[in-house]
């Protein structure tokens, strides 16, 4: 497979800038911007997975707050189905 990105004269370069400023010298320009691409992809990926690691454990919390205030609300009842306060 292979990505085409279309930079503008200014992007395209920075990138060659970038380029003969950090590629090590016994990579090829193509191995290079395939590394880049791949840490950026596996960056990406666990940025994403940590939110929703997050997202779960608020809703969690949240879903043990309202559970804990019904067995508050189960204990202030009578067998009458009437909430005593």
């Amino acid at each position: 497979m292979k990505i085409y990105i279309k930079l503008t004269k200014e992007d395209s370069q920075g990138w060659m800038d970038f380029v003969k400023q950090v590629k090590p010298d016994d990579m090829s320009q193509d191995d290079f911007a395939l590394s880049i691409f791949m840490r950026g992809v596996a960056d990406l990926q666990r940025s994403i997975m940590e939110t929703i690691e997050k997202v779960k454990a608020e809703e969690e919390l949240t879903q043990d707050g309202e559970s804990s205030e019904d067995s508050v609300e189960e204990e202030k009842s009578d067998d009458s189905g009437i909430v005593v306060m």
